[in-house]
């Protein structure tokens, strides 16, 4: 069902996600059939797990036990609701009536996340930490495949959105072994080309994610 919840609410992901709001990310929109208080504690649910899984970047962990949890109280991680007009007519033949806007409190989300076990900057043993700019990102496919991507490289310790745009998405990348395997990594890969480098001064700890040791400027290969 965890799993169902997730993918229903990926498909229903706006594409206001590529804006230059990272608000976006920690917000999601629902399709219901009415206002009924049952419809909409289950509307929010599904919310949560497309914005679990956004600011996450890992689809598996949707089935954890720890997300179990935040579904079942997925008020405590509500900022505002609201009904939007639905303009979907597919949807209103299905017997949608409007869209709930959902919008979650990303730092309750960010806690949550770390509490959970997911890999954090504080407790990685980095090595370096790196901004990837990625170019070519235009739907939530091609940012969804990109997350995954980047988690599953063995020099990646943790992925966190900084920004994303129309075209592009920003990444802080926390590295386990230095930037030199980490371009190797990606650069070996068939998923993106590099475009430009620039190393920079250097963070003074690893939880400063003001600094970074180097910037990646890549492309997705279509």
């Amino acid at each position: 069902m965890l799993k169902f919840f997730c993918m229903i609410s990926l498909f229903w992901l706006p594409l206001s996600l590529f804006s230059a709001e990272l608000e976006e990310l920690y917000s999601d929109e629902v399709p219901v059939q009415g206002q009924s208080a049952k419809e909409r504690s289950q509307a929010i649910k599904k919310a949560l797990a497309g914005v679990l899984v956004k600011v996450s970047g890992d689809f598996g962990a949707a089935n954890s036990s720890q997300f179990s949890a935040a579904y079942a109280q997925a008020a405590d991680f509500l900022l505002r609701y609201r009904y939007l007009v639905l303009e979907n007519e597919l949807l209103w033949e299905e017997g949608y009536r409007q869209m709930l806007r959902v919008d979650f409190d990303s730092n309750a989300i960010n806690q949550f996340l770390r509490q959970s076990g997911f890999s954090t900057l504080e407790s990685s043993g980095l090595a370096a930490l790196v901004r990837l700019t990625v170019t070519g990102v235009s739907s939530v496919e091609d940012y969804a495949y990109l997350t995954h991507y980047l988690l599953s490289l063995n020099e990646v310790a943790d992925v966190q959105v900084e920004m994303v745009n129309p075209e592009q998405v920003v990444l802080k990348l926390g590295v386990r072994n230095g930037i030199a395997e980490l371009m190797y990594a990606m650069d070996s890969g068939d998923m993106m080309t590099p475009v430009d480098t620039h190393y920079l001064t250097g963070y003074g700890k690893p939880s400063d994610l003001l600094e970074e040791d180097a910037e990646l400027i890549y492309r997705l290969i279509e």
